[in-house]
């Protein structure tokens, strides 16, 4: 579907110009500055001590008169000597100095390594030999790697590990592993307790309807499997009746 322009008489060049915004008033952001809609303000430039009118940034005062400016005011590459080995290096902004000149000060990850002192340790997963990534970390890290560290910490491993179970909703929650064609370690206890009864895993399609409508009450009598999903949705419409008993005794002959 098309847009509908209007046209319109810029406010302040008097110029008609095209725009699909019934409330606009300029035909381009100059006017709209030099029309003097908004109230500029003189600024004290941090870096050169100029004087300088400027719009309030997003409310906030600003600190710089040009990009320049603000290049200026920041920590530029060094060169420098490593506090490790005595050897020069260029020496770019760190986030982790806290103190300094806010440099970095170690030409490399082993000379950082070294002047702390730290100990390879053994990744817990793949068995290889790393350093840990800081200080804060040199005892709690045990893998080697982002990638190991998500896969070990899975599972039993994980932080928020439950015992293996867990509720979502009405429905408790089974961890089983990795299935495949299924992103997902855990399954609904119920959908594994009716594979158990008649000695299969259920398909995508087979829905499993409580008869009393309470989702925690998972005895084998309470639980009526649809074969599609058409056929509970037919019985949740109404359209096919309500099950009054479970039919796990059917399915369980047929694979017999």
């Amino acid at each position: 579907m098309s847009t509908r322009h209007i046209i319109k008489q810029c406010e302040y060049c008097k110029q008609e110009y095209k725009c699909a915004n019934h409330k606009s008033r300029f035909c381009t952001i100059t006017c709209r500055n030099k029309s003097g809609l908004l109230a500029r303000v003189e600024y004290t430039c941090v870096n050169c001590n100029d004087k300088f009118m400027a719009l309030p940034d997003h409310g906030a005062a600003r600190k710089f008169c040009s990009r320049k400016c603000f290049l200026g005011s920041c920590v530029q590459p060094k060169e420098k000597e490593c506090e490790n080995c005595g050897g020069m290096f260029t020496a770019f902004r760190s986030q982790g100095v806290t103190h300094g000149d806010g440099r970095q000060r170690y030409c490399s990850k082993k000379c950082y390594v070294e002047h702390h002192k730290f100990e390879e340790k053994t990744c817990v997963l793949c068995g290889k030999l790393f350093c840990p990534i800081s200080i804060r970390r040199s005892i709690s890290q045990k893998t080697c790697s982002i990638k190991c560290k998500a896969e070990f910490f899975s599972g039993v491993n994980a932080f928020n590990f439950q015992g293996g179970e867990h509720m979502i909703g009405y429905h408790k929650m089974v961890l089983i592993g990795k299935r495949k064609g299924y992103v997902g370690k855990y399954t609904a206890e119920h959908r594994l307790l009716i594979a158990k009864n008649i000695g299969r895993m259920l398909t995508r399609n087979e829905t499993v309807i409580h008869i009393n409508n309470q989702g925690i009450d998972n005895r084998l009598s309470n639980l009526f499997l649809c074969a599609s999903m058409s056929e509970y949705a037919c019985r949740r419409s109404g359209s096919l009746p309500w099950p009054q008993k479970s039919n796990l005794n059917s399915f369980k002959e047929k694979n017999t």
